[in-house]
């Protein structure tokens, strides 16, 4: 009975969701999507550098 539940609420879950819109009504300029992609690179940068010292102080630790 639990799981039927569970399947139930995911399934709600799921038929409710949107993932993107259908037919977007914004046409952002070519500055938009550099800003964008400069944030996603500095983004990226954060999370190597976090992952690289999680790495090192796991590597240490364990030694």
């Amino acid at each position: 009975m639990k799981k039927a539940i569970n399947c139930l609420v995911l399934l709600i879950v799921v038929l409710a969701t949107f993932g993107q819109q259908n037919n977007p009504s914004l046409n952002l300029p070519k500055q938009d999507y550099l800003q964008k992609s400069k944030h996603q690179k500095t983004a990226a940068w954060i999370m190597l550098g976090g992952g690289a010292i999680l790495f090192s102080v796991g590597s240490i630790l364990s030694a």
